[in-house]
């Protein structure tokens, strides 16, 4: 059971439609990554579409660029929007893997690159926070640097063959925060 409390550490980052504009292309794409891997497996959401590259969250964008009045509007409940199923499609989109969180894993780690891999944990940490109420205190780098550790990342590719799913590493390394918190006077 995760705590109750939708906060973290960096906390007066507001992810809305102003915050969204102002990120990049790879950080849009490991944003969305994140919070597709917390939305559908976690929270059990529906999948998004295969690919959450340029085009996808292209679409985000598109969205709050169409709909200025809404920029003040959290994106998560914009990728509701955006992402929704067409109930008359036979396509639902989104890929489905025999095992938990699909293709996010070390490997995708690696991918993602040093300016991607803290809006994959942001956009993982928005979703739980939100849907799950998770309050972390520290603040994403950290995070960042503990899976970077696990996988053996440290800008000298020294990989130590972990593929163990990123939900599942950086869940451990909350998880024991919060115990070490609840000791701290």
């Amino acid at each position: 059971m995760l705590p109750s409390a939708a906060r973290t550490q960096e906390s007066s980052t507001k992810f809305d439609g102003r915050w969204w504009m102002t990120l990049n292309s790879e950080q849009r794409s490991a944003f969305l990554a994140g919070e597709s891997d917390c939305y559908a497996y976690d929270v059990r959401g529906h999948r998004y579409p295969r690919d959450l590259g340029a085009a996808e969250h292209e679409r985000v964008t598109s969205y709050y660029r169409t709909h200025p009045s809404q920029l003040d509007h959290g994106v998560l409940p914009i990728f509701r929007i955006v992402f929704r199923r067409d109930p008359h499609s036979a396509d639902h989109g989104g890929e489905n893997f025999p095992e938990n969180h699909g293709v996010f894993d070390g490997e995708y780690w690696w991918q993602l690159g040093d300016k991607g891999r803290p809006y994959f944990i942001r956009g993982y940490l928005a979703c739980q926070a939100n849907y799950n109420r998770l309050r972390v205190t520290r603040p994403v780098a950290f995070y960042v640097q503990g899976l970077d550790r696990w996988y053996g990342y440290d800008r000298g590719m020294k990989d130590t063959g972990r593929n163990d799913k990123i939900a599942a590493v950086l869940m451990r390394n909350v998880r024991s925060d919060i115990r070490l918190d609840a000791h701290q006077p």
